[in-house]
């Protein structure tokens, strides 16, 4: 029987969640935390919200990964 390898879920900021993903999809620098509340805020990444914290998953962030990640388009918006 193969083992899964299974993550554990972590809660992070915006700052985190950006170096986080940016590593994911292999980018060398991490993504913005304006960029990552945007991706949120559209809903193409899904996020939980704490009064005015906004904390993104890990296990989210890789399964998005996984699938292609995030497109943009050349004008900036995201697709």
């Amino acid at each position: 029987m193969k083992e899964e390898q299974q993550t554990s879920v972590r809660a992070m900021n915006a700052a985190d969640a950006g170096a986080f993903y940016a590593g994911c999809i292999g980018l060398p620098e991490a993504i913005p935390a304006q960029r990552m509340w945007r991706l949120a805020r559209v809903g193409l990444i899904p996020c939980v919200r704490l009064g005015r914290r906004v904390l993104f998953q890990s296990t989210v962030l890789e399964q998005i990964a996984a699938n292609g990640g995030v497109t943009f388009h050349s004008s900036g918006g995201a697709v």
